[in-house]
């Protein structure tokens, strides 16, 4: 039998799968690494590659005014007016850049300004300042390039017959606006002028040198989000003598002309009837009291509408104004607004306006009944008609329109509104001592810095609309100040967590004296409310004082203080008001169209 001779055998194993897979995820970060490295390095000489050619594009524009006669530096259509184009479009390395190209006169202090009372510059134009901003848009990081440099004639200036036209921009409380576009328009000199500015930190954009025109600089002020205002043309035919006609700019003076923008707001518009269920396609008209020209008065906003099916009307862009609304409907009289007209808008707010409506039933006479004080509708307001030989016709009584508190004297620890002098807590600052006022705590003959307080539950009773908080400061200089914010709740209890919110339907908004619409998103349909007021004085020598406060809401599509009277024939009527703790009032009427209004301002006792 053979035998054979064995030898071991070698292992020839390999790498495992994961260590395979290992190796590979390695390999892959690493040469991630390495490319995003080289991607920026890329990315960073290319941006200074176009960085470098924005440069030369604005040194070049810069040599080319230097090399021009001092008179030809300027704008086409511009003031100063010159040869230079007020935007370019220029192509460098493959790349499109924007050139947009600013050329003003400046006035210099040193020998007097126009306008001084003092010493007034009949030749304000000293030296222009030229500044080339430099943009491509379709360059990735790039962030335009702003230069900017003095050019100065060679001589002495000389007299100049040219005007100056500075224009003031500011909001509806009398505050700056800056960056507000500013177009200035001259169709009849010679080249025309046409500038688009911004203005300042001071809301003001000064053309200096501006070439005399009589009624011919056409000014639009405008920003995003905001109002637009203008001038107008004198003798056109939809405004023939408009209040604020196109400028004039004479010889050697200085025009100032100044304009008010402010940001706009919403209005939805909701026309229902009586039982609250919409009425849809209802033609109206709605105009403000802004006036932009006289004989005839023309207003700035009176534009016809027409509800959606659901009786929706919803407006952006609406400048702060009064408004009133006109109904043309052949089915539907107007019996009431919620809240009353005129409605006032406020800047950068969002306002509810429930138009009740009810089948036409001519003629139709509409009782509004409002406070003289406070100008708020009147609940529970007796209104008695009676024909011109003193029979009776009928009585109404007007829907409930506010809650109030006027007194905080009682203290603190009330849960629920039943005592109308207590409320539920307060802070160390606040003083409420004294009957029919709240202000802040007056310590070794200075004021606390602050103070607040929260009211207790009050209870609507019914499911309201709210619609604004209201107040009567006594005291209010520029150095106090009175901010209020509310809170709603579908139920009565001690444990109800109340978050009380501003007028942007957050905590961290307050109402003011001049922004007081409550949204509608936290409040509509809460039965119970609190409010929290908060005082404040930045000099103790003062505190704001707070007398009087009210919030204001509709219900069941019953109009806030109104009442209407349908089926009467044109003629003389008699008209009694009655309302505990206030002064009866009667009107005697003639009723002389199909529809018509009677206001009545009661006084108190």
């Amino acid at each position: 039998m053979k035998k054979y001779l064995t030898r071991p055998i070698k292992s020839r194993a390999g790498f495992t799968l994961i260590e395979v897979i290992f190796s590979i995820a390695i390999f892959s970060i690493v040469a991630m690494a390495i490319y995003q490295g080289y991607a920026k390095l890329v990315e960073g000489s290319n941006l200074l590659r176009i960085k470098a050619a924005a440069i030369d594009l604005a040194n070049e524009q810069f040599e080319i005014a230097h090399n021009l006669p001092y008179s030809s530096v300027g704008l086409i259509n511009g003031v100063p007016s010159g040869t230079l184009s007020r935007f370019q479009t220029l192509t460098r390395n493959n790349l499109s850049f924007l050139i947009t190209t600013t050329i003003r006169n400046i006035d210099d202090a040193f020998d007097g300004q126009v306008g001084s009372s003092t010493r007034n510059d009949t030749s304000p134009a000293d030296y222009k300042l030229m500044e080339v901003e430099v943009t491509c848009t379709s360059c990735k990081n790039f962030q335009p390039l702003i230069y900017s440099s003095f050019i100065a004639p060679k001589n002495l200036e000389q007299a100049s017959t040219n005007g100056s036209l500075f224009i003031n921009v500011f909001d509806a409380t009398g505050i700056s606006i800056a960056d507000a576009n500013v177009h200035i328009e001259n169709n009849a000199s010679t080249p025309k002028i046409s500038i688009d500015e911004v203005t300042n930190s001071s809301g003001q954009v000064q053309i200096v040198d501006t070439p005399p025109s009589a009624q011919n600089y056409e000014i639009t002020v405008s920003k995003s989000g905001y109002s637009t205002e203008k001038t107008y043309k004198n003798g056109a035919t939809e405004n023939p003598y408009p209040s604020k006609p196109h400028s004039t700019v004479s010889i050697q003076q200085l025009t100032k002309i100044s304009f008010s923008i402010d940001k706009t707001s919403q209005l939805q518009l909701t026309t229902l009837n009586s039982s609250c269920n919409p009425i849809g396609s209802v033609p109206l008209k709605i105009t403000g009291t802004k006036i932009i020209g006289t004989n005839p008065t023309v207003y700035k906003f009176n534009q016809p509408y027409t509800t959606d099916a659901s009786g929706s009307l919803n407006l952006s862009n609406m400048e702060w104004d009064s408004y009133n609304f006109n109904f043309s409907s052949s089915t539907y009289d107007l019996i009431g607004t919620n809240p009353l007209w005129p409605v006032f808008i406020s800047p950068s707010s969002t306002v509810s306006v429930f138009a009740i409506l009810a089948s036409k039933n001519p003629n139709r006479l509409i009782v509004t009944v409002k406070d003289n004080v406070t100008g708020l509708a009147i609940t529970d307001a007796r209104v008695t008609l009676t024909d011109g030989n003193l029979n009776y016709i009928g009585q109404k009584i007007s829907g409930r329109g506010y809650l109030s508190q006027t007194d905080w004297s009682g203290g603190d620890g009330q849960v629920s509104y039943a005592n109308p002098a207590k409320f539920y807590s307060f802070s160390s600052g606040i003083n409420y001592a004294t009957a029919g006022q709240i202000s802040l705590v007056k310590s070794f003959g200075y004021y606390l810095n602050n103070g607040n307080l929260e009211s207790s539950t009050f209870d609507t009773q019914i499911l309201p609309q709210y619609n604004q908080i209201l107040w009567v400061p006594n005291i209010n200089t520029a150095s106090t100040t009175i901010k209020a914010q509310m809170a709603f709740a579908d139920t009565d209890t001690a444990t109800t967590t109340w978050s009380f919110i501003g007028p942007d339907d957050t905590a961290a908004s307050y109402f003011t004296i001049d922004n007081q619409n409550i949204p509608s998103s936290s409040s509509s349909g809460k039965r119970y409310f609190r409010y929290k007021i908060f005082l404040t004085t930045t000099d103790t020598k003062y505190t704001p004082t707070l007398n009087d406060l009210y919030i204001t809401y509709t219900y069941s599509c019953a109009p806030s203080g109104q009442v209407s009277f349908g089926g009467l024939t044109l003629g003389s009527y008699n008209i009694l008001i009655e309302k505990d703790g206030y002064q009866s009032s009667t009107k005697s009427i003639s009723l002389s169209s199909p529809w018509q209004e009677a206001i009545f301002n009661l006084m108190q006792k």
